[in-house]
């Protein structure tokens, strides 16, 4: 795991969550929102199955178990209620573009 701990600021709106700074470890967790993560340097998230996704850019399908076990010093982090326009699109994006793509962007697959 990281030694990054999260810290930074956060922007809430009804059907998003903004945040940026420091990116941190998780424990595994699922939540009901399609997450979408950039940051200046690679960060790993780890999927139910124990793979692992590497990139500046990753984007968590919603109700999707995952884990960020390397963090970033800086990025930003967006939380969309996926029963929203632009939940709904990036829900839909991710499930367009199977495993790593180019860039440095990676997408978990979302759970059965």
């Amino acid at each position: 795991m990281t030694d990054t701990r999260w810290h930074g600021c956060a922007w809430m709106r009804p059907g998003v969550l903004a945040f940026t700074g420091a990116i941190g470890a998780t424990d595994t967790h699922a939540h009901h929102a399609v997450q979408i993560i950039t940051a200046t340097t690679a960060l790993t998230v780890l999927d139910a199955a124990g793979t692992a996704h590497t990139g500046r850019q990753v984007i968590v399908p919603a109700d999707t178990a995952h884990r960020i076990i390397t963090g970033a010093a800086a990025g930003t982090v967006i939380f969309l209620d996926p029963e929203t326009a632009a939940g709904a699109a990036a829900h839909h994006h991710q499930h367009g573009c199977r495993g790593p793509a180019s860039g440095g962007d990676s997408r978990l697959e979302p759970d059965p």
